[in-house]
């Protein structure tokens, strides 16, 4: 059951921009989400766009941050929400604006790794 009010939407505004729909990746596990949380993919990014855990606070986003990475992928945290924001900070992520008109919005994403 979809219960965000903006899905549709969103999910117009995703496949407007060329970004596809992740169902299924190995870095992915729907256990730990709400069928509302959409994550698109761009590339070699990962968009977290609405991401609602099933058991918040338990480590379902660290966990799939780190599958994500492991994959050799970039995680994208979409208009986080202020404690998400919190999270990227402790981690050391940037912020910018990234698109244009009614599709401009705040992005949050990994440094790049200089192994």
């Amino acid at each position: 059951m979809i219960s965000h009010p903006c899905w549709m939407a969103i999910m117009a505004a995703e496949h407007r921009n060329h970004r596809q729909a992740v169902l299924e990746a190995e870095w992915l596990n729907w256990e730990d989400w709400e069928s509302d949380t959409i994550i698109t993919q761009d590339g070699q990014n990962v968009r977290l766009v609405i991401m609602t855990a099933r058991n918040p606070g338990h480590g379902a986003l660290t966990r799939l941050v780190d599958g994500i990475e492991r994959a050799g992928l970039v995680p994208v945290l979409v208009e986080p929400t202020d404690r998400l924001k919190e999270w990227c900070r402790k981690r050391g992520w940037r912020a910018r604006m990234i698109g244009r008109g009614k599709d401009r919005h705040s992005v949050f994403y990994p440094r790049p790794r200089h192994d």
